[in-house]
């Protein structure tokens, strides 16, 4: 059995950011791409908690990286292996959120 590997995508991308990763590691690992699209960090965390296998390996992207640095504080023993890809450690700015969530309406109104 191939042990798991969830895969976070960043903001405002999906499952293709990962098909090199998906492509070249499937024949060691059992892989999920998880591409979060709830309104709150909290959502979102809740959402991959609830999808993920009971232990997994974590890797993240952009905002999936700052997801993940949530999930190692929210549910350590579930994370087997953390990696984190072009990403913070650093909470949003309010100024940072409001351009996060102006893009997020953009793109909802296909204007993006």
């Amino acid at each position: 059995m191939k042990p798991p590997l969830v895969l976070i995508s960043g903001l405002l991308s999906n499952e293709s950011l990962w098909q090199h990763q998906t492509r070249h590691l499937s024949d060691i690992a059992s892989i999920q791409v998880l591409s979060p699209s709830q309104d709150t960090p909290k959502k979102m965390i809740q959402a991959i908690l609830e999808q993920a296998p009971p232990e997994f390996a974590l890797a993240g992207h952009s905002m999936g990286g700052w997801l993940c640095l949530e999930i190692m504080r929210t549910a350590p023993s579930r994370v087997s292996r953390l990696c984190l890809l072009n990403t913070t450690a650093r909470n949003d700015s309010e100024e940072k959120r409001l351009a996060r969530q102006q893009m997020i309406l953009k793109a909802e109104k296909g204007q993006f």
